[in-house]
């Protein structure tokens, strides 16, 4: 193995959501392999990933100028953010003069990964993302053009980019550290749905409202649901709207809304049935398999890295994306028959076991950076 003993990870996040988290995972990873080495983490602000990288002994770089490509900033003012990755693109080739090996996380670091271009050092990037339409084919050129080697997140990930058959790319598919597997009670015939991560329009949460909305109609049976997470940043139009509809269709005494949380664990084991009802597919499913983890039933959308995760009414149900009647006609099915919410949950666990647990990532990750470091 080629000697590494600065080692540099970049992350466009400061929070503790999935990608987050699956950055954290893969840093301490890194300092397993390479025990002996120095790990710089550079973030774009002060942020509560920073507590969780703390224990792991890497330095932590705050750079309020990476050069992030967000929508609002694209929007606003594009010659500003062209300077930006332009400025930061410079800084970034003179910063990593000095690793022998730098990871990078999701697609949207534009700095270091057009920097790699004219890094001769082992350059990776951890691909998370799934772009449509002309985003599809200006990552393309961009990941073309940087020459990184990729690690992507799932199959339907890896097919979204046009790239030369020679690149060096694998799929890993993501692993959790997963929590204490716990029965998954029905009390009263009242069944309890869990939505939980960022508040965005392409995750779906108005979708589940929607249906939800239907199935109270039909005052068919009980049931209560928690909506967790936050917008990002000053993006609150979109809560709001989800708070709207709630009032507006008198869901108040079914549907709580609760901020983002550190300790997600408490919210699954409250939970007997876990929706993924994302619009956009979702590059993976990180969601599904903390659900898994701790055996309760999921129910998702049939595309996008969820389709890798979920065998149809054996380890989960999967409905027709943006369908909200096929929505509820599955949900109505695992409710008619409780038998199958535990059976899925049970089966999901195993799932989670053989395929997602931390020590099976942790062994493929390892594998992969191993084979990337002796090509340089």
């Amino acid at each position: 193995m080629n000697k590494i003993n600065n080692i540099l990870c970049v992350h466009q996040g400061y929070e503790l959501y999935g990608s987050d988290r699956s950055f954290v995972l893969s840093v301490s990873i890194l300092k397993k392999i390479y025990p002996n080495s120095i790990i710089d983490v550079i973030i774009p602000k002060e942020g509560q990933i920073k507590k969780i990288l703390e224990p792991l002994r890497c330095n932590i770089l705050i750079n309020k100028d990476l050069a992030i490509l967000r929508k609002k900033d694209l929007r606003s003012n594009p010659l500003k953010l062209l300077y930006k990755i332009i400025k930061g693109t410079y800084n970034a080739i003179e910063n990593a003069k000095k690793y022998d090996l730098i990871y990078v996380n999701t697609i949207v670091v534009l700095d270091y990964i057009l920097a790699s271009r004219f890094i001769k050092k082992v350059n990776i990037l951890h691909v998370r993302e799934i772009p449509t339409g002309f985003q599809k084919l200006v990552f393309s050129k961009i990941l073309s053009f940087s020459k990184m080697k990729i690690i992507f997140n799932s199959k339907n990930t890896a097919k979204s980019y046009n790239l030369s058959k020679t690149h060096v790319a694998t799929t890993i598919l993501n692993g959790v550290r997963g929590y204490k597997n716990q029965i998954n009670n029905i009390n009263d015939n009242i069944f309890k749905i869990l939505i939980i991560g960022r508040l965005t329009k392409w995750k779906g949460q108005m979708l589940l409202l929607e249906a939800i909305s239907k199935l109270v109609l039909k005052n068919k049976h009980k049931i209560k649901v928690r909506i967790v997470g936050d917008v990002f940043e000053d993006q609150i139009a979109y809560k709001n709207s989800l708070i709207s509809y709630v009032k507006k269709n008198n869901l108040q005494n079914i549907v709580t809304f609760k901020s983002f949380t550190n300790d997600p664990e408490k919210e699954f084991s409250w939970s007997n049935i876990i929706v993924v009802p994302s619009i956009k597919p979702e590059p993976f499913g990180r969601v599904a398999i903390e659900a898994m983890s701790i055996g309760r039933c999921v129910v998702a959308a049939n595309h996008g890295g969820l389709k890798e995760i979920i065998s149809h009414k054996i380890n989960g149900v999967l409905f027709e994306h943006n369908n909200v009647d096929s929505l509820i006609s599955e949900l109505n099915n695992v409710m008619d028959n409780p038998e199958y919410i535990l059976k899925y949950g049970l089966n999901g666990k195993i799932t989670f076991d053989e395929n997602f647990s931390r020590e099976v990532y942790e062994q493929k990750f390892r594998i992969t950076i191993e084979r990337y470091t002796n090509k340089l």
